[in-house]
C-alpha cells in the first residue's frame, strides 16, 4: 500500500513524496482470515469535508495541521510549489505536513469532492 506525503522543502516551498506502508499478515477482526495489516497511528479524531464544484482553484496555503486527506468522491488535485500535480480519486490518500512555508494550491478536478480529514495526534 502507497499514500503520497506533501511536505516542506527547505526553501520553504512544497514537494510531494511517495510513502510504501510497512503491513505484516496478521488477525484483524474474528472469523475474518489473517490481513495484511499496518502498525496504528495516533490520530485525534475525523472530519468529513466537501468541496463544492465550483471550487477550481485556492490561494496557496499551508495545511492547518498534520493530517491525512481520503478522497471518498468526486476528485480533487494538490498542486505543490515545484509544479508538480496530483489528482486524488475516490480512495486517494495524502498526509499533508506542508503547516509552514508557501504552502500547495488544492482544487477540484471534476466538480464538488468529498474527503474525510483525520488529523495526526501531536508526538
Amino acid at each position: 500500500m502507497r499514500y503520497v506525503k506533501v511536505v516542506i522543502t527547505e526553501d520553504g516551498g512544497s514537494r510531494f513524496v511517495d510513502i510504501d506502508v510497512e503491513q505484516t499478515e496478521a488477525p484483524f477482526a474474528e472469523n475474518v482470515p489473517p490481513l495484511l495489516v499496518s502498525q496504528p497511528l495516533p490520530v485525534r479524531g475525523l472530519v468529513f469535508v466537501t468541496m463544492p464544484e465550483d471550487l477550481r482553484d485556492t490561494e496557496p496555503h499551508v495545511a492547518p495541521r498534520r493530517q491525512f486527506v481520503i478522497a471518498l468522491d468526486g476528485e480533487f488535485e494538490i498542486e505543490t510549489t515545484d509544479g508538480d500535480r496530483r489528482i486524488f480519486p475516490p480512495g486517494g490518500v495524502a498526509l499533508v505536513e506542508d503547516t509552514a512555508g508557501r504552502g500547495h494550491v488544492t482544487r477540484t478536478s471534476k466538480g464538488r469532492a468529498s474527503f474525510v480529514a483525520v488529523p495526526m495526534a501531536d508526538t
